[in-house]
């Protein structure tokens, strides 16, 4: 017998969909992220992740918590998000024209976001992360959304 959490687990190839309503300047048209989970079914991420944390252990005042500590943090994350989370984006422009989703493009948006206000908004990149990390985004609905109100 025994537990089996099968039919709940979360497949390793799965992405949803991730808007950013409070950075888009045209609410018709918003930017939408495709983004793979930040956790264990992306073991890509997970690798990468793991091998930035040990390096990051081994570093010299890497326990010390600081604002600059924070956004170098940030600054290691956004890269592990564009090479293993980021896998698509929809209604990105750089300079006035649609910027192509490329590992490179994606760390010049994500470092643009983690820059401290004015210039940036931390708080929707610590929010992109908060999603990515929560596999229940990534799960199908337990109910068909036609049979949602139904009963």
């Amino acid at each position: 017998m025994g537990f089996s959490f099968k039919t709940v687990s979360v497949a390793a190839d799965v992405t949803a969909r991730y808007t950013l309503w409070s950075i888009s300047e045209d609410p018709g048209n918003p930017i939408v992220l495709i983004v793979r989970p930040a956790a264990a079914p992306n073991m890509a991420f997970m690798n990468a992740a793991f091998k930035l944390a040990s390096a990051t252990r081994a570093g010299a005042g890497a326990a010390q918590l600081s604002a600059a500590r924070l956004q170098m943090a940030r600054a290691e994350v956004a890269e592990l998000y564009a090479q293993h989370v980021i896998a698509g984006w929809e209604n990105v422009r750089e300079d006035g024209v649609p910027a192509p989703c490329t590992p490179e493009v994606v760390l010049r948006f994500l470092t643009a976001l983690i820059q401290p206000p004015p210039d940036g908004r931390p708080d929707v990149f610590d929010e992109l992360r908060t999603f990515c990390g929560n596999l229940d985004h990534f799960r199908p609905p337990t109910v068909a959304a036609a049979d949602l109100g139904k009963g």
